[in-house]
């Protein structure tokens, strides 16, 4: 007579969900410093530094953040799915956001503003969402949408 057994449950957690809180953490290094909600603390820290004359300048670099954080999508998708893997291509961005920050406390004119605003977009680009959502679907498939919904929260 054949029994039906369940099979032993594996103990501690599943390490998908240690990598569902390791990419929150990444996607709010990533995105929270220069993202849309966090650009008043910017502006003002700008207008304090170039005497009020930012108006204009600050909306081209809130759009170079922008089309800078789009255009490079389809390549770092790429890299990350077919080239040099979705962890190398996480941790490249994140080496490029930090250097980006550094260069911004360095910056002395609008320009250098504008370079390091582009150069903080590729990195954010390339350690954002698109690699670790495809990183947290190959891992999940029963609770494919609730570790996606962890990640994003």
């Amino acid at each position: 007579m054949l029994v039906d057994r369940e099979e032993p449950r594996p103990r501690g957690v599943f390490y998908g969900w240690w990598l569902v809180a390791l990419a929150g953490l990444v996607m709010a290094a990533a995105t929270g410093p220069w993202s849309l909600r966090a650009l008043p603390i910017w502006a003002l820290a700008l207008v304090q530094d170039y005497n009020g004359i930012v108006g204009r300048e600050l909306i081209r670099a809130m759009y170079i953040l922008i089309i800078g954080g789009i255009l490079p999508g389809p390549v770092v998708g790429y890299l990350g799915d077919r080239v040099i893997g979705i962890r190398r291509t996480v941790v490249a961005g994140l080496v490029i956001l930090a250097g980006a920050f550094f260069f911004l406390s360095q910056t002395q004119n609008l320009l250098a503003y504008y370079a390091v605003s582009a150069l903080m977009a590729v990195g954010a680009t390339m350690s954002g969402w698109i690699l670790l959502m495809t990183l947290l679907s190959r891992w999940f498939v029963h609770r494919h949408a609730t570790a996606l919904g962890v990640a994003h929260m």
